[in-house]
């Protein structure tokens, strides 16, 4: 185990895992029912994968043996952090997703996560949107000489 790492159990699922302030999760020794029989699992650090969002997540399977996956940030701030205001969203302070210390998640309102995120420079459209910018105001300086050039000279008639 690392240094100041604090476990506890995962509301939801008391007795079969274990969620950490480091953002780690521990499956526990328990009797399993397996093909051949009743096995034991025995008590392990969980592999966690990303989706397509980037996100680390893990399988948990409930006492009625249904498996669903997890967000790992999410099961940290639901087993570390209080939310009185019934907050829904959790934010990555420093904006890395696989930095789920207990210390860098917070809770927020969508609004809160999406100004957290053009602020920090993670929303991706945000990049398109100053891309795009870049691109008006070389094709406005383009027009603006176009103009200039097509421009009269004092005293000259226009057609």
């Amino acid at each position: 185990m690392k240094s100041n790492e604090i476990w506890k159990p995962i509301k939801g699922f008391e007795g079969l895992y274990e969620i950490s302030n480091l953002g780690r999760v521990k499956a526990l020794k328990r009797k399993k029912n397996c093909n051949r029989g009743w096995g034991w699992i025995k008590e392990h650090i969980m592999k966690q994968t990303t989706a397509s969002s980037e996100y680390c997540r893990v399988p948990l399977t409930n006492k009625e043996h249904i498996k669903k996956y997890y967000l790992v940030h999410r099961l940290v701030a639901m087993n570390f952090i209080p939310n009185p205001e019934n907050l829904p969203q959790v934010n990555h302070i420093d904006g890395d997703k696989l930095n789920n210390s207990v210390s860098n998640l917070e809770w927020c309102t969508r609004e809160d996560n999406i100004k957290h995120a053009y602020k920090i420079g993670l929303n991706p459209s945000r990049k398109k949107i100053i891309e795009y910018i870049d691109s008006l105001e070389d094709r406005i300086e383009k027009l603006e000489k176009i103009i200039e050039s097509m421009s009269y000279k004092e005293g000259e008639e226009k057609c």
